[in-house]
């Protein structure tokens, strides 16, 4: 049970660093061992199909929390503010995300998406659901 916790605590301060850094450009890049690394290349990909990119674009051109930064900034600016986590707050939702969920707002597989990468897929076949927003 501790090792449970111990996981979901790196999952989450993961991902609020990523949230408190206001989606300043990191070195994040496409998924390849961790679930966690899965997490946050489907986050980017979702939010960007969120904030107006077709999704075929999303999955070919999001590589980084920096390809959906300008998209957040202008979300923000739409609504008076000056922080782009607003546009994560608005789109994402708190629960967990099911494969199918992300599968149909993508439009593609997750399979397709993650490509041929053996770990990744092993990965995605262990996985029963990804954290999308999570705070702590």
């Amino acid at each position: 049970m501790q090792e449970k916790e111990e996981e979901e605590e790196v999952e989450r301060a993961f991902h609020w660093s990523l949230l408190s850094t206001s989606l300043s450009p990191s070195q994040v890049q496409p998924p390849s061992l961790s679930r966690i690394g899965i997490n946050s290349f489907l986050y980017m990909i979702v939010l960007g199909i969120k904030l107006g990119m077709k999704p075929k674009d999303a999955i070919s051109k999001v590589k980084t929390l920096s390809d959906v930064e300008g998209l957040c900034v202008s979300f923000a600016n739409s609504r008076d503010s000056s922080d782009p986590v607003l546009a994560v707050k608005e789109f994402l939702t708190e629960e967990p995300y099911k494969a199918e969920d992300i599968e149909k707002i993508t439009e593609e597989s997750l399979t397709s998406i993650l490509g041929n990468s053996p770990t990744s897929l092993a990965v995605l076949r262990a996985a029963k659901h990804f954290k999308l927003f999570q705070v702590l």
